[in-house]
């Protein structure tokens, strides 16, 4: 996966964002195998409170720390159940760049 993703990214400005917590020790694996320069950053959400379920309603808990415009974020999540996390309001705002899922 390392491989096939600094092959897509060679010459591109590659921002990693990956989702707390379930997928922080991934991103981390990820980024120490990528061939290419890119920076890593984390946000976290949530949608199920209490319950089992997704309740559909993202909410943002914490958004990046750096800057993405004009960056190619890759979103590193540990499951994908839903696919709500897109739709959550600042990575909602990312749409115009670049995603691969």
């Amino acid at each position: 996966m390392g491989q096939a993703i600094s092959r897509d990214y060679q010459n591109r400005d590659l921002h990693l964002v990956g989702v707390l917590r379930g997928a922080y020790q991934f991103t981390h694996d990820l980024s120490g195998v990528l061939e290419v320069p890119h920076s890593v950053d984390y946000i976290s959400v949530a949608s199920y409170g209490e319950s089992t379920r997704s309740s559909g309603n993202v909410q943002l808990r914490m958004n990046v720390k750096y800057p993405v415009t004009g960056k190619d974020v890759l979103i590193v999540d540990d499951i994908i159940d839903t696919g709500t996390t897109k739709s959550c309001g600042e990575v909602d705002s990312w749409l115009a760049m670049i995603f691969k899922f």
